[in-house]
């Protein structure tokens, strides 16, 4: 056995054991805003280097499934750009008016030939994190390929760059700890360094819902095994969240640009849904606000299903199980 290997099992099951040790408090309830929650959990995830640990972790100490998302978020973004800083909220911006296609941004990364420097302009319509991001993940168009697609590259920018504009969007019906935002980028001024390398749409935009997926529900199972602990669930559901997340973690440590690792988490996805409906009649167990919380917020779950279906329709067509 490879001491990679070995390491990573050690780390896994220091992991399971620290949140056995956890003591809970009594009450469960939102009462910091997101960022100052953020920053609080921000030294309980740093003795974890994987960001899907990271979420995990978050979503344990997470009062609600907003601030949970948030964990699985910003891992997210940490797992598909590792030089994120922990420490810094991030927003991945993609979509615009027409969509999150890439066919559909419109946002112009303008290049100047002598000097690399650059400037951003356009709007991105939906931003999750909003004013609360310091720092923006922005795919922006630099012209046309010959087959006619869209050329994309993903520009890192500080929150606080001159030309950005901020506009506060509708709290959603679910999470609404998470704000949104649309924004406007006005000339923005853009250096080489924060434009990031390779392809905008293959390396960053296709592979992020997949690495989403993974990250958001690791953080939602460490919510729900907060829940499990606190009011002494049956420990045959502790352990079947347990074995989902050991899942998850070895899916993220493979290709999940592959076909197979898609297939794969599928079938992990439909696991994780048939927990949620044998554990809808232990919420009474818990108390009224947890409970009517988590009603509100499990519609979370279903958002970007179209989206799941059509990558498992493709996932199956590569490998051969449709003709």
């Amino acid at each position: 056995m490879s001491q990679a290997l070995t390491t990573g099992s050690r780390r896994f099951t220091d992991l399971i054991t620290w949140i056995f040790s956890l003591k809970f408090p009594e009450i469960l309830v939102p009462e910091a805003p997101l960022k100052e929650w953020w920053h609080h959990h921000l030294p309980l995830i740093s003795d974890w280097d994987l960001p899907i640990d990271q979420a995990l972790v978050g979503g344990v100490v997470a009062p609600s499934m907003g601030y949970a998302f948030a964990a699985g978020y910003q891992a997210a973004i940490r797992c598909l750009i590792p030089s994120t800083p922990v420490n810094k909220l991030a927003a991945f911006c993609v979509t615009e008016q027409g969509g999150g296609h890439p066919g559909a941004i419109q946002t112009q990364l303008n290049l100047a030939p002598e000097s690399a420097d650059g400037t951003l302009s356009g709007e991105k319509s939906f931003v999750t994190m909003g004013l609360h991001a310091d720092l923006l993940l922005i795919a922006a168009s630099t012209g046309i390929h010959e087959n006619g697609q869209n050329i994309i590259k993903m520009v890192q920018l500080p929150a606080t760059t001159h030309g950005l504009v901020f506009h506060n969007l509708p709290l959603l019906p679910f999470v609404p700890e998470v704000p949104h935002s649309r924004i406007e980028l006005k000339h923005c001024p853009v250096m080489p360094h924060q434009i990031l390398s390779g392809d905008g749409y293959q390396d960053y935009i296709k592979p992020f819902r997949t690495v989403e997926d993974i990250h958001l529900l690791s953080a939602i199972i460490g919510y729900l095994l907060q829940i499990a602990l606190r009011f002494d669930w049956p420990e045959e559901l502790v352990e079947r969240l347990l074995s989902l997340f050991a899942a998850f973690r070895m899916l993220v440590l493979s290709d999940l640009n592959h076909a197979a690792s898609h297939l794969v988490l599928a079938g992990v996805l439909g696991q994780f849904h048939e927990v949620l409906e044998n554990l809808e009649p232990l919420w009474s167990r818990t108390d009224d606000v947890i409970a009517s919380m988590w009603e509100r917020d499990k519609k979370l779950l279903a958002v970007a299903e179209k989206a799941r279906k059509k990558r498992l329709s493709n996932a199956r067509e590569k490998l051969g199980m449709r003709s």
